[in-house]
């Protein structure tokens, strides 16, 4: 009977894999663009074998240990079969969520997953059940975990028990457990199989559809627990090929031109407002045409007084690790949250306009407890944090949704807040987070939607069901018009003459796209500055500036507050003579990458660039010209120093110099 068992245990694994070889093959059937071919994606298939063969291995390593003790105790058999049926459920249970998760993220499961629970469990629960086909996804799991479990009974009679002596079987155990550890394994070379293995195509698209939902797992608690930050301030610097802070900054200086003179700032401190906009992608809102497809309504009109750049990055994809990248620019995510959390952060964006003597403000369309942003913000430099609690004391008529109040009755809370700051005579730093064009997409306070058309989007815009489309399409455009009106009521007023504002999409994370190209447009944003009225920025960039999240900051401290960004830091893009290099800590390559007029690059594992030039709108893969590889060492360089600069504050150690 043991040997009986081993054998249906056997089919029932072998089972199991072609079953995760079958998702596989749906993940990228689902997802690829047409120009990658099932010829492309061969070798993935191979390679993402050998990882299913080391995760189902793993998973049903504890059922083998019990069942090798079933040689002496039959209840020990019983509880190895009870540790397989939960390795086979686990196995297809990850599939199906890494299937859906890069459906929604375009990346397979990441560190963004932890947000379930960190973030409004309850909301992204009800999202979920509103929002996605989960009696699908059910059904799939029920089947999938079905089939390697019915498989075995058909072994039932026809496999003969053998009569062994006791040394025969002892054999066969110590053979399979061998045989076992080196699947666990992955690899019979010097290292196990690993996420180093998994760049086997120039395609990033194909390498996604390697790791499995377990692996995908995996490497995103390892990401999460790197907050732990072993191995000294120093520790990312040398991922990145880098002995210390003066080689990367030696790398850096002889990329970039310098530019000694001094930034050009107001006179007087002008109020700072910063308004983030949930999900406001860039596609979006180039589509906008004011009779078919209003996605911007009163923003449309307040564009005319503004700089609108086209083509920005975000410095994450997702609201939370935009609005840390943004206000702390730190690479690593969630360091609010995290053990590193609770002391404040000498890094922060906002302490700069803190000890200029400005009145710090957060304002947000969701409840204030949301990621703890009550507790962890004042930390960090802002004097107040108002959310939509107060904001629907304010205004009862407000309807309370799923993820807060409209973003309309936010912006005009911050509109009254402004106009009672003004009567203080101390300058305010307000930034604003909106909400309202967030899963379900539901129009809030019974509006009527504007005219949309989700035809005016381009081609390589998956398009979703119309309704669905359609909902979407009109919370932006809610959200849009909210905060053009709220622009326009600031920049009429006499206070608000000397006001700067800026606004930008928190990331593009809504829609899916063809995955092979089209990242800027999958991941981009437009980023918009409206300047004090008199001010003459010195130089003025093109609307199609490559631009990115980083630049935000350092534009808006520079013309408030004087300040020149360190090298390293993002650009004030009123300056002349900035490097055409917008770069990111997430997107194309694990640590970032660059975009700029001569294409894309960006820094995976060990420094490795993947390299892009233009065909038209699209990248290409791409040999690394000089341009590029300049590119990637930029986005390299920049990404090390940030690290450097955030872990050594939060271990608490000394710079080994300041870094310029």
């Amino acid at each position: 009977m043991w040997l009986q068992g081993l054998v249906r245990g056997l089919a029932a694994a072998a089972a199991l894999l072609c079953i995760m070889t079958g998702f596989r093959l749906a993940f990228f059937l689902a997802y690829r663009s047409p120009e990658i071919s099932f010829a492309d994606e061969l070798s993935a298939l191979v390679l993402g074998a050998r990882v299913d063969l080391k995760w189902v291995s793993i998973l049903l390593f504890p059922a083998w240990l019990f069942w090798l003790l079933g040689l002496k105790a039959a209840v020990s058999g019983k509880i190895a079969k009870v540790f397989f049926v939960l390795g086979v459920f686990l196995s297809v249970l990850l599939d199906a969520v890494n299937f859906g998760f890069y459906g929604f993220y375009r990346t397979p499961i990441s560190s963004i997953i932890f947000g379930f629970l960190q973030d409004d469990t309850a909301a992204i629960t009800k999202t979920i059940l509103s929002d996605w086909p989960v009696m699908s996804y059910l059904a799939v799991i029920a089947i999938a975990t079905g089939i390697p479990l019915f498989i075995p009974s058909l072994f039932h009679a026809r496999v003969p028990e053998f009569r062994r002596p006791k040394t025969a079987l002892t054999l066969i155990a110590v053979i399979f457990t061998v045989l076992l550890g080196i699947a666990m394994r992955g690899s019979l070379g010097k290292f196990p199989l690993r996420l180093q293995d998994f760049s086997i195509s120039p395609i990033p698209f194909v390498n996604a559809t390697v790791p499995n939902g377990t692996e995908a797992l995996y490497v995103a608690t390892k990401d999460q627990k790197a907050l732990e930050l072993k191995g000294g301030p120093a520790a990312g610097l040398r991922e990145l090929g880098f002995a210390d802070p003066e080689a990367a900054e030696r790398a850096l200086k002889e990329l970039e031109p310098q530019n000694p003179a001094p930034v050009t700032r107001d006179a007087r401190q002008p109020n700072v407002i910063f308004a983030l906009m949930e999900s406001m992608g860039r596609d979006e809102f180039d589509s906008y045409d004011p009779k078919t497809n209003d996605t911007l309504g009163a923003l449309a009109g307040a564009m005319k007084s503004g700089y609108v750049f086209h083509q920005g990055i975000p410095v994450g994809n997702g609201t939370f690790v935009s609005l840390e990248g943004l206000l702390y620019d730190s690479p690593l995510s969630p360091i609010s949250q995290s053990r590193y959390g609770h002391e404040q952060f000498p890094f922060s964006n906002v302490l700069a306009f803190r000890r200029a003597g400005y009145r710090t403000i957060f304002l947000t369309s969701c409840t204030e407890n949301w990621r703890e942003l009550n507790r962890s913000l004042p930390l960090h430099g802002f004097d107040e944090v108002i959310g939509a609690s107060k904001i629907k004391g304010r205004f009862p008529e407000a309807e309370m949704g799923v993820w807060g109040v409209g973003d309309k009755w936010t912006f005009r809370y911050a509109k009254e807040l402004l106009e009672k700051a003004s009567k203080d005579g101390k300058p305010v730093f307000l930034m604003i987070l909106s909400a309202t064009n967030h899963p379900p997409h539901h129009l809030p306070d019974h509006e009527t939607g504007a005219a949309v058309d989700p035809a005016k989007l381009p081609p390589f815009l998956i398009q979703k069901p119309h309704d669905e489309m359609v909902s979407m399409l009109q919370t932006y455009s809610y959200a849009a018009n909210a905060l053009g009106n709220f622009v326009e009521g600031v920049r009429s007023e006499p206070w608000g003459k000397n006001t700067l504002i800026a606004a930008t999409g928190d990331h593009n994370a809504r829609f899916s796209y063809q995955p092979n190209g089209w990242y800027h447009h999958a991941n981009g944003v437009p980023i918009l500055f409206w300047l004090p009225d008199g001010f003459k920025p010195a130089a003025v960039p093109p609307s199609k500036q490559w631009v990115s999240h980083r630049d935000i900051f350092p534009t808006l401290r520079g013309i408030a507050l004087g300040e020149k960004p360190a090298l390293y830091q993002g650009r004030d893009i009123f300056e002349p003579g900035i490097p055409d290099a917008a770069d990111t800590f997430t997107g194309i390559g694990k640590y970032g990458y660059a975009i700029g007029n001569a294409g894309a690059a960006g820094v995976d594992g060990s420094g490795k660039l993947l390299c892009f030039r233009w065909q038209g709108d699209r990248l290409i893969t791409s040999s690394c010209t000089p341009e590029l590889r300049k590119l990637g060492t930029i986005a390299a360089v920049r990404r090390a120093l940030s690290d450097y600069t955030v872990r050594s504050a939060l271990l608490h150690e000394k710079a080994e110099k300041r870094l310029e």
